[in-house]
Parts: C-alpha cells; sequence; structure tokens
C-alpha cells in the first residue's frame, strides 16, 4: 500500500512492521521477505514529495510509470534495490515452451512469474490453486515483455530474476531483444537469483523491451520442480516508457489526431519529473492481418513525434533519437480482433541519467553519484537518492543492515550536491537512534563519515561502491 500521510505516520508503520519482522524467527522472516515484503520508499513521486517510508505488499503491481523506490528481499537474505520502483517488473508472458523434464500442472502458469515477487508457500499455491511461480522444467523457456518501462546496461548489475526459494538458484541462458525478434545471447551462463550484469551483451543506450530465459540446469529426477523456478523478473537499471496507440496520435492520413497532444503529454511529463538523458523514440507497425505497415508510413509517425517533442516539450533534438520496426514480434493474441490493434504503436522510452552518464561538474555532485547499494564497514547500505525538479528538494531514504538479524531504516535525509554533504537519521533493531553524516570528495565510489548514537557513542563509517 502507498501511505500519502504524513512523513512521521509513514515512519511509524514501517517501523511497527520492521520490528516485528526482526523478532521472527529467521526462517519466518527469510520467508517474509522471498513472499515480497518490501521496504517502499515514498519519496518525490511526479510533483509531490512524500518523504518517510511505508511497507509494500509485493503483488500490488502499481500502474503508472513513476514509482517509489522499493527494496526486496533476494536469495540468501540479499537485498535487491530498484530505484524505479515496481514499473521494474515485467508485465506480459510469451511463448513458454515447457521442458523435458515437467513440474505439476499447477506451476506452469507463465503469468506466475509476472509483477513483483508474491511466493510465500508450496502447500498455499497447491490448496489455493493459484500458483505464485513459474515452473520452467529442465530445458524449458519462457519469453518475458517489458510494457511501461525497459532493460538499459547501466552502472552494476541490471537484472534480478527471483526464485520462490531463498535457498535455490539455477542455470539459464539470458537472450535480451528490443523486438522480441532478434536476440542477442549474454556470452556466460547465468544463474538466477543472481544479480546480472548485461554489459557483454547490450549496446550503450539502447532500451531493451524482452527477456528471453531459457533453462540449462542438469535434469534431477527426485526434483519436484525441475529446471529454473521464476517468480518474478526486475529490471534493476531500467528506463521508463509511454505506450501509445497509434490510432490515438493519428489518422488515416498519418496526420495527428485532435487528441494527439493530450497523449504526447504523458512524455512531456515524464521527462520534466525525471533526469532524462535522452528519448528514444520506436514506432511499432501492424503484425496480424492484411493490413502491413510501411517503412514510409512509420518513419512519419516517429518524426512527428520528435518534432513535437522538441518545440512543446521543449526537448533537445540531439537527446532524441527514432527507430522503426516493421517486423516486431507481435504483442496481439492472433485469434482475438481486438487484440490486433496492441502492434500498431508508438513506444517513447525515456533513459535516465545514472552516475556513469550524469557527468560532474566542478562544484557539483549529483544525487545519481550517492544513489543505490554501498559496503561499508559497518555493513551493507542502500540510500535512495530522489532530486525533484519542481520542488528542487533531495530526498533520501533506505536501509543499513549489519547482519540479516540487526537492520536499521534510514530516513529523513538530506543530501547538497553543491557541496557533497549527506545526512540521515536511522533507527535500529533494538530502538537505537542516531544519525549519519559523511562528506562525498573527489572519488564518487567512496564516501567518508560519522556514526552516531543517541547515547553519544560515535563510529567512523565508511561507504564504498560494490565491485561487480
Amino acid at each position: 500500500m502507498i501511505l500519502q500521510s504524513s512523513a512521521a505516520v509513514a515512519t511509524k508503520i514501517f517501523q511497527e512492521r520492521y520490528e516485528y519482522e526482526m523478532k521472527r524467527p529467521e526462517s519466518m522472516r527469510a520467508v517474509a521477505a522471498m513472499a515480497g515484503t518490501a521496504l517502499l520508499l515514498s519519496m518525490g513521486i511526479g510533483s509531490s514529495f512524500l518523504g518517510g517510508v511505508a511497507t509494500a505488499a509485493a503483488g500490488s503491481h502499481k500502474k503508472g510509470v513513476l514509482q517509489p523506490p522499493v527494496i526486496y528481499g533476494g536469495f540468501q537474505h540479499s537485498r535487491i534495490y530498484l530505484p524505479q520502483g515496481d514499473v521494474a517488473f515485467a508485465d506480459e508472458a510469451y511463448d513458454f515452451k515447457l521442458g523435458k523434464k515437467k513440474s505439476e500442472v499447477l506451476w506452469r502458469k507463465p503469468e506466475a512469474a509476472l509483477g513483483p515477487p508474491d511466493f510465500s508457500d508450496y502447500e498455499a499455491d497447491r490448496l489455493a490453486q493459484k500458483p505464485h511461480f513459474l515452473c520452467l522444467g529442465s530445458t524449458g523457456s519462457v519469453i518475458l515483455h517489458f510494457s511501461d518501462n525497459a532493460l538499459v546496461d547501466g552502472p552494476g548489475p541490471d537484472l534480478y530474476i527471483f526464485e520462490p526459494s531463498i535457498s535455490r538458484t539455477s542455470s539459464i541462458v539470458l537472450e535480451i531483444s528490443r523486438d522480441g525478434v532478434n536476440w542477442t545471447r549474454l556470452p556466460d551462463q547465468v544463474q538466477t537469483a543472481r544479480e546480472v550484469d548485461i554489459s557483454k551483451a547490450a549496446k550503450p543506450g539502447e532500451p531493451y523491451h524482452f527477456v528471453r530465459i531459457t533453462d540449462a540446469s542438469a535434469i534431477d529426477e527426485a526434483d519436484q520442480w525441475p529446471g529454473a523456478n521464476i517468480d518474478a523478473v526486475a529490471a534493476l537499471n531500467s528506463a521508463l516508457k509511454i505506450s501509445i496507440d497509434d490510432k490515438a496520435l493519428f489518422d488515416d492520413d498519418n496526420k495527428f489526431v485532435a487528441g494527439a497532444a493530450n497523449e504526447l503529454n504523458k512524455v512531456k511529463d515524464l521527462w520534466e519529473n525525471v533526469n532524462g538523458n535522452k528519448v528514444i523514440i520506436e514506432a511499432y507497425g501492424e503484425q496480424i492481418g492484411k493490413m502491413h505497415t510501411s517503412e514510409k508510413v512509420l518513419q512519419e509517425q516517429v518524426d512527428q513525434v520528435k518534432d513535437w517533442l522538441t518545440k512543446e516539450a521543449k526537448i533537445p533534438a540531439d537527446r532524441i533519437s527514432t527507430q522503426i520496426f516493421e517486423d516486431a514480434r507481435s504483442l496481439a493474441v492472433r485469434d482475438v480482433p481486438k487484440e490486433h490493434g496492441k502492434d500498431s504503436r508508438v513506444d517513447c522510452t525515456v533513459i535516465l541519467n545514472n552516475r556513469d552518464t550524469v557527468g560532474s561538474g566542478i562544484t557539483t555532485r549529483p544525487v545519481e553519484y550517492i544513489d543505490g547499494k554501498w559496503n561499508s564497514n559497518l555493513g551493507p547500505v542502500i540510500i535512495a537518492a530522489r532530486f525533484n525538479p519542481k520542488t528542487k528538494q533531495t530526498s533520501i531514504a533506505g536501509e543499513w543492515v549489519e547482519v540479516p538479524t540487526k537492520g536499521a531504516v534510514i530516513q529523513d535525509g538530506t543530501y547538497n550536491p553543491k557541496t557533497g554533504d549527506l545526512s540521515f537519521t536511522f533507527r535500529q533493531y533494538n530502538q537505537t537512534h542516531g544519525t549519519g553524516t559523511f562528506h562525498l570528495g573527489a572519488d564518487p565510489n567512496r564516501v567518508r563519515g560519522q556514526w552516531k548514537s543517541e547515547d553519544g557513542k560515535t563510529s567512523e563509517w565508511i561507504l564504498e561502491r560494490p565491485l561487480y
């Protein structure tokens, strides 16, 4: 749930849930983590500036592109940080091919792999006859599509595949694609429940809308759930996408219709609310039936959209690129006529700045420099840093985990890009309050600071970027 009340109320609710989890036996907390007990960091969504922290039950796959950052539990108590929130998860499944050794029929439904991780118990699935993960079976495969976001190559790992068990990981072959037709395979074998870097297969700055996962594990005759089991798939480095039906933009003469500006204003609003690096406009043609969209028509469409975005949204022309796809993968159900329109569309994907692309001036250290996961001498730290372009404020939230049973909520943080000074308060598992104060110097991968508890105890606190 999203709590849009005061920061104090949101924080109180989160702390009560956090304390409850920390008092539970390790095994039960592990199950809860994999069931999707997530930390939802409500901060700077669109034109609002919420602040504070609230709990979110995974499985409530919120609609809308702008969402708060969220942290999920992963393999062996690892913490998975999604800067763009639940929009990061795959939304549609295609071409599920069951493997040689099969699971029970219940876990053969590909839609169970969509949205946030929500598995909690095998027997609960059986009793409800509702699966919460997809079992590929040995050598099985599935194609997943990101409909409101895209996978991109960014700093550190880019993709994470959630398994339903905190102690299980499977070997897979992973492929990525822009159009669902032409695929690029990661050269190395990949493991589920591990953070995956796609840099060896991805082109810099390109959005990938599809992933294909093929099980590559050895056949185990005793395994009830053979092959890779997929609870959810998330783009850790995620672009944001507005997909528009071409009929909402163009008439039969391929000219803008009266309401086209209403649709394109969604792209304008998105650009104004994020720190965008560039916009990629992609036009897709009809894939089903006799109506094949020509290259000329598609090129006219992307040119008109680009012209509107440069003039009306004031996006520099050199930060907009276009691409057309005459023969992309169809997203429609072939025997359902009303589905056929899904293929004729224009996708506007906003590639966000990250700490590698945002650049640094002499007098500024962008918020992207501090956002994300850090190692530290006091345990792993996740800092969610958001700059709100409308309010000109930076909000800081997150978590710090000394060990799996000893964690702390980070809240009420501030960051000054001009000075590199960062501060926040925290509340630990044992109710201890304290503060962290840091300074980001010339090295953006290292932050030095001090931990101070409410009783006056202090210690040096050094944050360093993980080496991937």
